[in-house]
C-alpha cells in the first residue's frame, strides 16, 4: 500500500462522470495531503455520492468518486480518489458516509473504524 506522500487525487469533469462514469481529469493530480488541507481547512463538505461511484480502471481503479461544495455552497466539485484514499476521510465525512463508502471500495469492504 502507498504512504500518504504517494497517494495524489484529481478534480474531473462533472458532466462525463454524471453521463459516462468515466473520469475526465481536468485539474493535474494534487498530493492526499494537499488535497485535505484545502478541503477540510476552508471550510468545504466532502459528500459521498448518493449513487455508487466505484472508478473502474484507470489511475485511480477501484477508488471513488466525491463531491466537495465550497463554504457558500454555491460551487460544487468532484475528485477522482484512489482506494488508499479512502481511509484519510475519516473524520472529515459523516460517519454514516464513511462506512457506506467504505463498504463500497472492494479493497476496504468490511473494513471498520478505529
Amino acid at each position: 500500500m502507498r504512504t500518504s506522500d504517494d497517494i495524489a487525487v484529481s478534480m474531473i469533469h462533472i458532466p462525463t462522470w454524471e453521463n459516462e462514469q468515466k473520469v475526465v481529469e481536468i485539474t493535474q493530480p494534487i498530493p492526499i495531503e494537499e488535497w485535505l488541507q484545502k478541503s477540510a481547512g476552508s471550510g468545504c463538505q466532502v459528500e459521498v455520492l448518493p449513487y455508487d461511484s466505484l472508478i473502474a480502471g484507470g489511475r485511480y481503479d477501484g477508488g471513488h468518486v466525491v463531491m466537495v461544495h465550497d463554504h457558500e455552497e454555491e460551487n460544487t466539485y468532484m475528485f477522482a480518489l484512489p482506494p488508499e484514499a479512502i481511509p484519510l476521510l475519516l473524520g472529515l465525512l459523516p460517519d454514516e458516509q464513511y462506512a457506506k463508502l467504505v463498504d463500497r471500495t472492494p479493497t476496504l469492504a468490511g473494513m471498520h473504524a478505529p
